[in-house]
């Protein structure tokens, strides 16, 4: 019951909305943001989903199937930090890269 979502999947330029593509120059291309409503989003679709495959699972002794529909575990996590702080042109020691990582 575990899975991982990828953070560089929500940078986006700030004037189209579109995924950053390949540096062409730094200084005619706006900053971009991270598009903090669609990974709230995308979060709740895969507690969601994550929570269905707790009653579609095998469990091989009553006391695991006992355990998990009682206690409903799952575990979501976050990947690719580091790669977002570059494609968005952050230092890691800034403030806005801090606070990001809120």
């Amino acid at each position: 019951n575990l899975a991982s979502i990828a953070l560089p999947m929500f940078v986006r330029h700030a004037r189209t909305g579109a995924a950053p593509s390949e540096p062409s120059s730094t200084l005619t291309t706006p900053a971009p943001e991270f598009d903090h409503a669609e990974l709230v989003r995308v979060a709740k679709v895969c507690v969601r989903n994550l929570n269905r495959v707790i009653d579609g699972n095998y469990y091989p002794v009553p006391e695991a199937r006992t355990s998990n529909m009682r206690h409903r575990p799952v575990g979501l996590g976050v990947q690719g930090l580091a790669d977002t702080f570059i494609k968005m042109r952050l230092a890691f020691e800034s403030d806005e890269a801090r606070t990001l990582n809120r």
